[in-house]
């Protein structure tokens, strides 16, 4: 059986003590070591009470890590006398009623509203692991209600004394112009908008139906009083499909019109601000010329090194990986045999540049990484930190992790993302540099 570092044993405490709670821990302190850990001396107890093994659900964001919880698991051979341990993913969308407990990695995803539905009718222990387990967005608080309260933090320090996380290096590099793209990704999101909007009204509706069902989650500029009123006098409960609210009240009704009025706005914004998103990636990443130019750059300064390369389309993967030699793209559309075998030649050091999307986000164990380049835009603050940490775990002689990010002032969309992630490098006490603007270059090349 494996033993605990010293900064993962209070984690385990923490849980044993609780029958909801979340653990915060850094990507790289043994989340699944501390679960797998704590299971084990919670069954020993309560399998011999109960005189029977306890029925355990190990909830996942991707295959990988249902892997790796099943390798966790290996590591205490008393588990197989005390429990039957079920690994899923949250994709399977089981039920989970009828488990005596059940542990969440990557929990934030669990207020999704297509994956909450898997905690209905459970009563059981719930359990909790995330890096970053506040979400940024309206669903954060249902993530402390459906699992409880972060009961421990393992702090990214006690990590990188312990030399578990090496130190971060950012590197900023700004190669475009201010406002570069401002104009062109404009009249792009307006093409989209009328496209959508009004040339393809079946499309617009859908739209708004799909948002209206998910409108107790995103109540921003509505007026929550007025909406449960109609809710309400349509005696639908909160939790229902507000389209079914609509569809009660008979034409003519002003209600009727009300609530059709907040869906359309809805869908508007809704169109608007993905035109938007889809014009900046377009003109202001996956096309940005001078952009690209600076990631290929800062390729061939790494060619030797284990680098990681973050993309927010496979097609701007794959125009990345015909400038750069031995490159791979991996991706959740390959077949899996194939996926597995690139991941492990990157682990291995054999390949050398691995080319990613999200899929890299979380679960990905590939402790040789040293380099990080952040291709993919985006704000999410959960995301970069789960990204960088990919880079930061400890191997060999690694000193640190080198992650190559960008100052996006060609739209003002991206600039205000880009200055999300560097704060959070701020906040994390990561080490920041500036690239000299003229090509991209790195300060040492």
């Amino acid at each position: 059986m494996i033993t605990l570092r010293d900064y993962q044993v209070p984690a385990v405490t923490a849980l044993l003590h609780v029958k909801r709670g979340i653990v915060q821990s850094p990507a790289g302190s043994g989340k699944t070591l501390i679960a797998a850990a704590t299971l084990a001396k919670w069954t020993a107890t309560r399998s011999r009470m109960a005189r029977r093994k306890m029925r355990i659900a190990w909830v996942a964001n991707t295959n990988e890590q249902v892997s790796q919880a099943l390798k966790a698991i290996q590591e205490f051979p008393s588990l197989a006398q005390t429990a039957d341990i079920t690994a899923l993913c949250y994709a399977a969308g089981t039920n989970l009623h009828g488990f005596d407990l059940v542990i969440i990695d990557e929990c934030h995803h669990i207020s999704a509203p297509e994956f909450r539905k898997m905690l209905d009718g459970f009563q059981g222990w719930r359990w909790g692991f995330s890096a970053t387990p506040t979400r940024a967005d309206e669903l954060a608080k249902d993530v402390f209600e459906l699992i409880g309260p972060i009961i421990h933090i393992v702090e990214r320090t006690a990590l990188v004394d312990a030399g578990q996380l090496a130190k971060a290096r950012v590197i900023i590099h700004e190669p475009n112009k201010p406002d570069e793209y401002e104009a062109r990704t404009k009249e792009h999101a307006d093409q989209l908008f009328k496209r959508w909007r009004f040339g393809a009204q079946a499309a617009a509706n859908d739209m708004a139906i799909r948002t209206v069902k998910s409108l107790i989650y995103k109540t921003q500029g509505i007026d929550k009083p007025l909406l449960y009123k109609i809710l309400a006098e349509a005696n639908q409960t909160a939790d229902s499909a507000f389209i079914r609210a609509f569809s009660s009240f008979p034409k003519g009704h002003p209600h009727r019109s009300t609530l059709w009025k907040m869906l359309i706005t809805l869908a508007d914004e809704e169109i608007e601000s993905r035109a938007l998103w889809i014009a900046c990636q377009k003109f202001g990443v996956f096309e940005n010329v001078p952009r690209n130019d600076c990631i290929i750059k800062i390729s061939q300064r790494h060619a030797q090194d284990s680098h990681l390369i973050i993309i927010g389309s496979i097609d701007h993967g794959t125009a990345l990986q015909e400038r750069i030699p031995g490159a791979i793209v991996v991706h959740s559309k390959m077949g899996p045999k194939k996926r597995r075998d690139a991941i492990a030649a990157f682990g291995a050091g054999d390949l050398k540049t691995m080319i990613a999307t999200s899929l890299a986000d979380e679960g990905l164990d590939v402790p040789r990484a040293s380099v990080l380049t952040q291709a993919a835009a985006g704000k999410s603050k959960s995301k970069a930190e789960q990204r960088t940490g990919r880079v930061l775990r400890s191997f060999h002689d690694k000193t640190h992790g080198t992650i190559h990010d960008f100052k996006d002032v060609q739209h003002q969309m991206l600039r205000n993302q880009s200055m999300k992630r560097i704060s959070l490098y701020r906040s994390l006490g990561y080490e920041i540099q500036t690239a000299e603007q003229e090509g991209g270059m790195l300060p040492w090349a």
